[in-house]
């Protein structure tokens, strides 16, 4: 019987499919909405802080939803994580994870996490990356900071990312953990990445899909606000910004 590819493997022929090289970084919430068609729900998991996020996979329905009380860096990797469930998780229709565990006991998961990694942050394009800026000197904290930046991923994503490539040990790994927000801080950085957002946000076709429907008398006003509803469309739900649009 053939052996299952490798998660890393899947994530470079994930990037082929995409149109990117190894060497740029992915903006993963465009990729999934306008190359995959699969929805994005951004919200607070409120009483549900350690679960990063949320897929569905039915018929041609594909969603993830994604904590917002988690730092941006982490909401990252979590659509990439889940992105894999979605394309490679045979025989699951959805789930809740905690992304980033990396847990070699929970296999599926950790495949998911593997797969993550290596989507938004290829080993060539690292490597490349690393030798052009860096060379063989060993890296400083301001140079992760550079590099996660670069390819707009969170701390601890790069950190693993750097074991993995035999860039340091787990050892100083861990010491370069501690005070990552206020020193991007003072090198001139943006904190988006380090910090929560807590916002409502979705990202789909549902609304055009629904008032389609709505148009040709498919689904009443009430199927057409229930379905807003659970998409995460409130102000659209309720009328607020288009009068028109349910009635």
């Amino acid at each position: 019987m053939k052996e299952e590819t490798s998660p890393n493997v899947k994530a470079l022929e994930t990037r082929n499919q995409l149109g990117l090289s190894s060497h740029e970084p992915i903006d993963i919430f465009r990729a999934l909405k306008y190359k995959q068609n699969i929805s994005l729900v951004f919200l607070p998991f409120k009483g549900e802080s350690k679960i990063s996020g949320m897929f569905l996979k039915k018929d041609k329905v594909k969603l993830i939803l994604i904590n917002t009380e988690k730092t941006l860096g982490h909401q990252i990797f979590t659509a990439a994580h889940e992105f894999y469930h979605i394309k490679y998780s045979l025989g699951r229709e959805g789930g809740a994870c905690r992304a980033g565990v990396f847990d070699q006991n929970a296999v599926e998961e950790f495949r998911a996490d593997q797969f993550a990694v290596n989507l938004l942050v290829p080993k060539e394009g690292l490597e490349f990356y690393i030798e052009k800026r860096f060379g063989e000197k060993a890296l400083e904290m301001e140079d992760i900071i550079e590099l996660e930046n670069y390819f707009n991923v969170s701390h601890q994503c790069m950190v693993w990312r750097l074991q993995e490539i035999n860039r340091f040990s787990k050892i100083t790994a861990d010491f370069f953990k501690e005070g990552v927000k206020n020193e991007a801080k003072m090198l001139g950085f943006s904190t988006k990445l380090y910090e929560p957002t807590y916002g409502n946000e979705t990202m789909s076709d549902v609304p055009k899909k629904i008032k389609k429907a709505r148009e040709k008398g498919l689904i009443s006003k009430g199927k057409a606000k229930e379905f807003l509803l659970n998409f995460g469309y409130f102000e659209i739900a309720e009328g607020f910004l288009d009068h028109e649009f349910l009635d």
